[in-house]
């Protein structure tokens, strides 16, 4: 694994659980990234009354990290010995990057020093008396042996110790000494004025501008044209110019757990950020929900407006798109036998509303009850049907002709005297009903009338839920454009939240069948996370600077106690766990197809040999360079997977400049010159790549007959030792 891996995923990885805003003193002002977190003995004064720490005194988290952990890792090492001296590193620094103040920053990409952009970034941590011990363990990391595909140094000042990626020294990469830090960044500063906490737990920091401007440099300085053209167009269609930064910080709100969101937008907006705009919440759509809901929610979302932007996006950045765009509708109208857009969408409402509650079909998610207010209800009641039917029956013929005989139709029922629409599906049927000028969706039958049945009663709505307005008034916004609420009381409680939380966390219990003890409980129990709970929930509004996000819970993770918030936030953790699965084999992946890419490069360059060959009485040229004639491209004598980079003066240069190029930098070597196809051997090598394009894997080799085979490292080095070539050092 190569050191720059080691020392950024290893590093990152023990900081996940824990950002925050200390050492930004320290931290560069060009960050366009800043990820910080106070350190576990640094919390505020609030933590110490906070239901985040009643809990984990009741629970044994603190023996997950340090009993468990280290335990599993002993027995990763049993089962895998190479993997000591990483587990050991791991297991030495998780403890001062939890302790202490921690940050870790990213500046860019360096584009002058290195032969290919390299990432400058540093993670840095105050850890007082830790500090030589820190830095003996991220010299000892970075020690192992790999490829250096960027400087990667450990570094220590007084008590402040970390790692840098891309720098040539610490007082290049670290704030002070006259080095302006990011504290004194006007953009910085301008978006911490928008956050309420004087001392945050945590802060996440980005700018959107200066990310968006070095992405437009680094196609600038690659030169290529399919990216470098177009580029500055999908940026304007996309309105991602408007998009200037983020903010966010988490820390105490008295006992709980406040959490608020700013994204730097300043109107007007254009583009995909239109959607950041909205109205007030609509007090009529407010009433379409239960006063007993466990979950609401109410948002935006213009589908007809979003559809119509697309398509002007697509023409903005090439015509022939916005063509084929329209070709896709067209296509959907001839199916649906109305137009998808003003037909179908533009009926609609722009809010939206959902929910869970026990009195229209219970409290989990399988309950959940959509509803919006339509803008033309008759159309809607008139299009909807015949589009979903038309939509069904092409639907079927199309699946029909894959699988005889199975067929997905939308399908009618009657349900007090509704007429209730569902799409025939095994455990679900996505089902929708208009009534009073309002569309209920649910994901069974029941659910949708129920919904239109409950709003018809006049019951009372949420708007009368005590919890809710309490919520509503702490968050403190009159005319939000979003919001969510969660009673986890009733779905933790009296709900079945608490049990499931249990069954998941057993799944650790696995590690007992192989002699590690997960601790117990992990969860705090019952009676005492009673004392802690309460509803939680966010509101978001906007504003000609940007849009906000404010949300409030007892707890970090408390929406875990929610089927809804397990989704909403549990699906994060899911992705970010499967990010962390593939991404090896998305890495293998990648080195792959590079494999083929640089096979077919070489081919390429065999076919020219023989073509030269044909064309001067047998004989192959004398240097690489000389196939630049056969009307080859300098950029095929480059292997995808080095760090070889055509130099951007390469197209203009002159035949002879481009030739010398070529025979000083190609990442293959070779073996043809002086000799005649009519002599060589079928088996005779021509062309070999140079070791180390493909890491130890092995290399590709071009043999006189034309073809090109892959050979692991060690059999190629046989090959080139049958033939007397001595291998250039990677």
């Amino acid at each position: 694994m190569s050191r720059l891996l080691i020392a950024v995923l290893s590093l990152i990885g023990l900081g996940v659980p824990v950002l925050g805003q200390p050492l930004a003193d320290h931290v560069p002002d060009d960050a366009v990234v800043y990820l910080a977190w106070c350190g576990a003995d640094s919390l505020p004064p609030e933590y110490a009354q906070s239901h985040l720490k009643a809990l984990i005194d009741a629970s044994k988290i603190r023996e997950l990290f340090t009993q468990f952990l280290p335990q599993a890792g002993q027995k990763l090492i049993e089962h895998e010995p190479d993997s000591r001296q990483a587990v050991q590193i791991i297991q030495a620094l998780s403890r001062p990057l939890w302790k202490y103040p921690t940050a870790f920053y990213f500046a860019g990409m360096d584009t002058r020093s290195f032969r290919r952009p390299t990432p400058r970034l540093g993670l840095i941590c105050r850890a007082g008396n830790d500090a030589e011990a820190v830095q003996q363990q991220l010299a000892k990391l970075l020690a192992q042996p790999g490829d250096a595909e960027a400087p990667v140094r450990a570094f220590r000042r007084g008590d402040l110790v970390g790692v840098l990626v891309g720098y040539a020294d610490d007082v290049q990469a670290l704030a002070g000494d006259g080095r302006p830090d990011l504290l004194r960044s006007p953009a910085f500063v301008a978006a911490m004025k928008h956050q309420p906490h004087n001392q945050p737990v945590s802060i996440v920091y980005v700018d959107f501008e200066r990310v968006i401007a070095m992405i437009e440099q680094l196609a600038q300085q690659r030169g290529e044209v399919q990216i470098q053209q177009p580029l500055p167009k999908v940026i304007d269609a996309l309105g991602l110019r408007g998009l200037k930064r983020l903010i966010r910080t988490s820390g105490f709100d008295g006992p709980d757990w406040l959490t608020q969101t700013f994204i730097q937008a300043p109107a007007p907006r254009k583009g995909l950020l239109e959607g950041l705009s909205g109205e007030a919440i609509s007090p009529e759509l407010l009433k379409a929900i239960p006063a007993d809901a466990t979950f609401a929610a109410v948002g935006q979302f213009d589908a007809a407006r979003l559809v119509t932007r697309l398509r002007e996006i697509a023409g903005q950045i090439d015509p022939q798109a916005q063509r084929v765009f329209d070709q896709v509708l067209g296509g959907v109208q001839l199916a649906i036998a109305k137009n998808p857009v003003t037909d179908v969408l533009e009926p609609l409402g722009r809010q939206w509303a959902a929910y869970c509650s026990p009195s229209v079909a219970g409290n989990g998610l399988l309950g959940i009850v959509l509803v919006n207010r339509l803008d033309d209800p008759a159309k809607a009641a008139s299009a909807l049907p015949t589009a979903m039917v038309n939509l069904s029956n092409w639907g079927a013929v199309a699946l029909n002709s894959v699988q005889a005989g199975v067929q997905i139709r939308l399908r009618s029922t009657k349900i007090d005297g509704m007429t209730v629409y569902y799409v025939g599906l095994p455990i679900i049927a996505p089902s929708w009903v208009i009534r009073d000028g309002y569309l209920y969706i649910g994901l069974y039958p029941q659910s949708a009338a129920a919904g239109a049945r409950w709003q018809s009663r006049g019951q009372p709505s949420i708007d009368s839920n005590r919890d809710f307005v309490a919520l509503r008034k702490r968050l403190g916004v009159a005319e939000p454009v979003a919001i969510s609420f969660y009673d986890l009381p009733e779905t933790a409680l009296r709900g079945t939240m608490y049990q499931q939380l249990m069954l998941l966390g057993r799944y650790g219990g696995l590690a007992d069948l192989f002699g590690i003890a997960l601790p117990e409980p992990l969860l705090p129990p019952l009676d005492v996370l009673a004392q802690h709970i309460a509803p939680a929930g966010s509101v978001s509004w906007v504003d000609d600077e940007g849009c906000y996000t404010r949300a409030i819970s007892p707890f970090p993770g408390s929406k875990l106690l929610s089927e809804p918030g397990m989704l909403t936030n549990g699906a994060p953790a899911a992705g970010a766990l499967m990010v962390g699965i593939l991404l090896p084999s998305l890495h293998r992946a990648r080195e792959t197809a590079n494999r083929v890419k640089c096979a077919s490069n070489m081919r390429q360059i065999g076919q020219a040999m023989l073509l030269h060959a044909n064309e001067n009485r047998g004989q192959y040229p004398q240097t690489l360079g000389e196939l630049l004639m056969q009307e080859l491209s300098p950029q095929v004598f480059i292997c995808p997977s080095s760090r070889t980079q055509l130099p951007p003066e390469i197209d203009a240069a002159d035949l002879r400049a481009q030739m010398a190029w070529v025979n000083a930098n190609a990442d293959y070597v070779y073996l043809g010159g002086g000799k005649r196809a009519n002599a060589a051997g079928a088996q005779d090598i021509l062309l070999y790549e140079k070791p180390g394009n493909h890491k130890h894997d092995g290399m590709n080799i071009v043999y006189a007959d034309g073809h090109v085979e892959f050979k692991p490292t060690a059999a190629a080095m046989q090959e080139l030792q049958r033939v007397g070539a001595t291998p250039p050092q990677p």
